[in-house]
């Protein structure tokens, strides 16, 4: 289920008055808020493209970035409600052949839209890490490793009143042993899944 925010009063700085059609209801019901809908209002008319249908799958690109996703699912994100979703067969594929998609504004990838910026951001990252992963590993000098691994320094201690936490030392030492390894999330479609 999509979340959705319930507009204060007719003035909510997230409507946008006025307006009609695919994006306006979806306005109006709360799941897109106005600058969504203004983004993929202005990215339509630069381009060109005045299909509803895809811009309404630009504003839900746009608003799965504002809520920290470098992409939307567009075949599985209708939930069911009184809303006007287009079919999601081949909605993602009629953006990835669309105006939007030459003008590099939005790219279509496994079935997940993306905007470009976020498209190529995330390649930069996989690069990185492929280039990482396949580098020689720094020559790690363990005397002098263990020799400072359980000081202030090594345990990112950055002032001189905190103690250092000793277990931190451990991690410093597997870390700097094994060089392009991260540690963190994994890319996802924007509901924990993985992309």
């Amino acid at each position: 289920m999509i979340e959705r925010f319930e507009p204060t009063d007719a003035h909510d700085r997230r409507l946008v008055p006025g307006l009609d059609g695919l994006l306006g209801a979806f306005n109006a019901a709360g799941v897109l808020a106005a600058a969504d809908v203004h983004t993929a209002l202005r990215l339509g008319e630069l381009v060109g493209e005045d299909d509803e249908r895809l811009r309404l799958g630009v504003a839900l690109a746009v608003r799965a970035a504002r809520h920290g996703s470098v992409c939307v699912d567009l075949t599985g994100i209708a939930d069911g409600d009184d809303l006007p979703w287009p079919d999601g067969d081949g909605w993602a594929d009629d953006l990835a052949v669309s105006a939007f998609a030459a003008s590099s504004v939005a790219r279509v990838e496994h079935g997940l839209v993306y905007l470009d910026r976020y498209w190529r951001e995330e390649g930069q990252v996989r690069d990185d890490l492929v280039r990482r992963a396949e580098a020689t590993p720094p020559v790690v000098d363990d005397a002098l490793l263990e020799a400072h691994a359980g000081t202030p320094a090594s345990c990112g201690s950055r002032s001189r009143h905190r103690p250092a936490r000793p277990r931190r030392g451990c991690w410093s030492r597997c870390a700097r042993r094994r060089s392009g390894r991260v540690r963190g999330s994994t890319p996802t479609t924007g509901d924990g899944s993985r992309a």
